[in-house]
């Protein structure tokens, strides 16, 4: 299945791109190749892209930040002529402070979309369906990714294709970011950290793929001080090693407390010339094998989302060199 994503807004724009890495691992799921975002100022810009993605007739996905989603929402509505209804469930979670007419753009979908509503009702995303169109309008708020890894990923798994299996999902993760690298005529270096495995078992058998990467031999040392902090210098460690621009790495598992539970996290980590990108894989419910084959995804997502925001692709001549 292919999957479009496109945002838009001030927000959507400065996204970061640990942020933007764990939206597009979500859909990568999903897809033959890794996804990427495309942003968009505003919603005019969005009209032309959005017209071809919706015309291919496969997911196109709307991103849009606080700054303007009831603007962009009501302007796609109009937009695409969608019969409209107001959701009692959602206004009823809606603060009560905010005024009537506030509350009737928070609350409108289109006539038998799929909600999933936020915690507070606030920017709520919806699917709607129409023919072999899938339209999927989501929030760029942060504290949204919760309903966009659990409720939204759970929908799509449900309801369209799938990889036939995990194994051919995070090996095409892993291919996917090697094709971006060898586009580039770049090489990644990987930090000697317990869980490396989770990098080596899909470049063994991903072809030449795999040379898109070097794995350096000294270990990463058990870590003292803040996790992110040690997996930016492990990340930063392998790449000066193996003598290459960027390095990436993936930390042991730690255990944090987060929504008064107790849950693992893994901190992954992509040094980019005198810049490192750090960001925070949590279980949820998964056990151990398939959580950390979900934070490889999300690394090499993030290699992904760097890689592209970073470097621009080799030229390659038209004619042969003899």
């Amino acid at each position: 299945m292919e999957i479009h994503l496109l945002s838009v807004g001030e927000q959507a724009l400065q996204l970061n791109i640990a942020l933007r890495a764990r939206i597009c691992a979500v859909f990568s799921r999903f897809t033959q190749k890794p996804c990427s975002m495309e942003p968009y100022p505003d919603f005019k810009k969005l009209l032309v892209p959005l017209s071809k993605a919706l015309a291919a007739g496969q997911m196109t996905v709307i991103f849009a930040g606080e700054d303007c989603f009831n603007e962009v929402k009501r302007s796609l509505l109009r937009a695409l002529h969608l019969r409209c209804e107001l959701s009692l469930d959602i206004i009823e979670k809606l603060p009560q402070q905010m005024s009537a007419v506030e509350k009737e753009l928070q609350g409108m979908f289109p006539v038998n979309a799929e909600i999933f509503p936020s915690a507070d009702g606030l920017y709520s995303a919806f699917c709607s369906c129409s023919g072999a169109q899938t339209l999927l309008f989501c929030s760029l708020t942060g504290n949204y990714m919760k309903v966009l890894e659990e409720d939204i990923a759970n929908y799509i798994s449900r309801h369209f294709a799938l990889p036939s299996s995990d194994a051919e999902g995070y090996v095409k993760m892993f291919r996917g970011a090697a094709q971006e690298l060898y586009e580039r005529n770049l090489t990644a270096a990987v930090a000697c950290t317990q869980t490396a495995d989770f990098i080596r078992s899909p470049a063994a058998i991903s072809g030449r793929l795999a040379q898109s990467f070097k794995f350096a031999q000294t270990a990463v040392s058990a870590c003292i001080g803040e996790p992110q902090d040690h997996i930016a210098r492990a990340a930063a460690d392998a790449a000066a090693e193996c003598n290459t621009l960027l390095g990436i790495a993936m930390s042991n598992i730690f255990l944090s407390k987060r929504h008064d539970r107790q849950q693992y996290v893994v901190y992954i980590a992509v040094s980019h010339e005198n810049s490192v990108t750090v960001s925070r894989v949590y279980s949820g419910s998964l056990e151990i094998k398939p959580f950390l084959k979900k934070a490889a995804c999300e690394l090499f997502s993030l290699l992904s989302c760097v890689i592209e925001s970073q470097y621009d692709k080799t030229e390659i001549d038209d004619f042969d060199v003899f």
